[in-house]
């Protein structure tokens, strides 16, 4: 995980870091900070052994939550897919063994678990630097490997967590409301004309997170660029991380996802139809999406640009309002979710998602096309 490294000094000592790693059977000899994600802080370290993992503490968020990230992340693993890092168990015990079970514990009240350290550069830092890589076979390679996840069957004993219990921390903050009541405490940010933008497209975003007629699964929940390694030399895919955010929704809400982060170029508020073409080829070549799924999905590309649009808008008026600089970040945001609600907008997707599935409705392909991770 050639993640981009953290100068902050703020860090626990080594002393800290060698004691909570000895909990899982491991020596520290050195560690470094790695770029961390909003929730939590990401160390690589090495043992005196020469083995690599990763310490990641979460001070933002509850012990019972950072299992429920673990438990998706073992359920994956024992159903052979290959693109997530996989936890070590406390006390150094096998994954196999009686006692490997347990994969969280705290430190100080903060908890913590170590994760098996990936080799890879982030997507989003290669993508700009080798040239030579080939934007659209990375762009299918991503999309394969995200229906590769959203093909691991859910079993109905898995007793893994859903939007409604955890998982997409952003996206409870709108289901329950918390949104609405952050803007309407100030008077001046409730006569802001993105108070009444947000209210409307809040009913959208609603309807399409409680649909229970989509296909759902597991699901990353934040598989934007900087949460996919690809390898150094070749581009190809390594795996997801930082999966703070998985859990058990609609597969939409992860492709939308995608799409947002990769299928649009600087300063356009449609999506690029070549790059758009090679993610949704890539998935489809693992995953078909349904009839529903592809009527629903501009709906989803509006509801994830709402999230992100609304946490600029935030950024910038409740949380940060001196940074004058910030006000209209989230405007662009706003504009393309306006776009997809207009005729053009909605005759533009439908006809290039129309394009790109032709003729391969879930129905319509064979059993052999239709990959599940097998159950060991």
């Amino acid at each position: 995980m050639k993640a981009r490294v953290d100068a902050s000094p703020q860090k626990p000592s080594n002393r800290d870091v060698a004691n909570m790693l000895r909990r899982f059977g491991f020596e520290l000899s050195r560690c470094e900070r790695l770029h961390s994600g909003y929730s939590g802080e990401n160390y690589k370290v090495v043992g005196k052994d020469g083995t690599h993992a990763v310490l990641k503490l979460k001070p933002n968020v509850s012990e019972d939550n950072l299992k429920g990230e673990i438990r998706i992340l073992e359920y994956l693993r024992k159903r052979n897919f290959a693109g997530a890092c996989t936890a070590i168990p406390m006390d150094g015990e096998d994954q196999g063994s009686s006692k490997g079970n347990e994969y969280v514990t705290s430190f100080k009240g903060i908890p913590y678990c170590v994760l098996r350290y990936i080799e890879g550069v982030p997507a989003i830092d290669l993508m700009e630097i080798a040239l030579s890589l080939n934007e659209n076979t990375v762009l299918r390679n991503i999309g394969k490997e995200l229906a590769a996840l959203h093909s691991v069957a859910v079993t109905p004993d898995a007793k893994l967590r859903d939007l409604s219990t955890g998982g997409v921390a952003t996206a409870r903050e709108h289901l329950d409301g918390i949104y609405l009541e952050k803007f309407d405490e100030g008077s001046a940010l409730g006569e802001h004309t993105f108070f009444k933008f947000y209210q409307e497209e809040l009913v959208n975003l609603i309807d399409c997170l409680n649909n229970d007629k989509l296909p759902r699964g597991i699901i990353h929940g934040d598989p934007f660029l900087d949460n996919i390694l690809l390898d150094e030399k070749s581009g190809n895919f390594v795996a997801f991380i930082d999966w703070e955010d998985t859990t058990v929704g609609p597969y939409l809400f992860d492709l939308a996802c995608a799409i947002i982060g990769t299928c649009y170029s600087a300063n356009k508020i449609r999506v690029d139809q070549e790059r758009f073409k090679a993610l949704i080829s890539g998935y489809m070549q693992r995953r078909c999406l349904t009839k529903e799924e592809k009527a629903h999905l501009p709906r989803f590309m509006q509801t994830i640009l709402l999230m992100n649009c609304t946490w600029r808008f935030k950024h910038a008026y409740i949380d940060h309002p001196d940074k004058k600089e910030d006000r209209n970040s989230h405007v662009e945001l706003q504009e393309k979710i306006l776009y997809l609600k207009e005729e053009e907008g909605m005759a533009f997707m439908k006809t290039l998602i129309e394009n790109v599935c032709a003729g391969r409705d879930e129905e319509n392909v064979p059993p052999c096309v239709k990959i599940i991770c097998t159950v060991l």
